[in-house]
């Protein structure tokens, strides 16, 4: 008997219901208890792809309920699946739990490169709490929207034209300095407002500001060494100052909010 002939006797054996054209493979209390048991099989993280890869020309789609949990076989359903919606309760532990989903997604990639998020999907959710309704509205908005992430983008985006310049004893030196602090100041602005949680945008938007300091005596180290000229260096500190400016704005819009949930 065919690999292929022994996973479908074993599929039409888990199949308990089917209606309309949908089969279905439940799961019970007792699958936990197995996870452990499984981890120390060959090939444990693709035990689920392997089993579907051997009927997906049967099926037009196949949904995978997962728990609430990272373990082993939520990991089996990342590594076999093409999309992932997540659904979520509007609450800080959930929403922090979607921050370290999306970064085990970025580590399935590896494997699974086809994989993509198709999107968060609120549930449970009540209109009478404030912090659900914020949540539901930041959840719809992007942080590109943000004044302060377009105006530090393009800050980013001069520093690096304006490095390309610079002497090559510079490279792991000064420009790489540059580099990484006008990058760090769109990626905290970024990880902040994943954060869904007034207090740690906050904190983060603090550190941002902190960078785009950092930018400031770099330019005038720049400036010193004759890498920019003064034009230049009149232009990206313009422009930094605009930016520290729209960061206390959002940094004093974050608190007005927090206050009011």
């Amino acid at each position: 008997m065919s690999a292929a002939s022994q996973w479908n006797d074993k599929l039409a054996m888990d199949i308990v219901k089917s209606f309309n054209n949908i089969n279905i493979i439940p799961s019970n209390i007792t699958l936990g208890e197995k996870e452990f048991v499984a981890a120390n099989l060959l090939k444990a993280h693709d035990r689920v792809n392997m089993y579907l890869d051997t009927i997906k020309n049967d099926y037009d789609i196949c949904v995978i309920d997962c728990p609430p949990s990272l373990g082993l076989f939520s990991l089996n359903a990342l590594v076999a699946s093409d999309y992932i919606l997540i659904p979520t309760h509007l609450e800080k532990y959930a929403i922090d739990g979607i921050k370290d989903l999306f970064k085990t997604v970025q580590t399935i990639k590896k494997v699974n490169s086809k994989i993509k998020i198709l999107g968060i999907l609120p549930v449970m959710v009540d209109k009478r709490y404030k912090l659900h309704k914020q949540l539901k509205s930041e959840m719809k908005n992007r942080f590109q929207n943000l004044k302060v992430w377009k105006k530090c983008r393009s800050i980013r985006e001069a520093i690096w034209k304006l490095n390309k310049n610079f002497p090559a004893d510079e490279k792991y030196r000064l420009s790489d300095q540059m580099i990484r602090a006008a990058r760090s100041v769109t990626a905290n602005i970024a990880e902040g407002y994943g954060r869904y949680h007034y207090q740690e945008n906050i904190q983060f938007c603090r550190q941002g500001r902190g960078s785009l300091y950092e930018l400031i005596d770099h330019i005038l180290v720049a400036r010193e060494c004759n890498y920019i000229n003064q034009e230049q260096s009149e232009k990206l500190l313009k422009e930094i100052e605009l930016a520290i400016r729209l960061m206390n704005g959002y940094i004093k819009y974050l608190k007005s909010q927090k206050e009011k949930t």
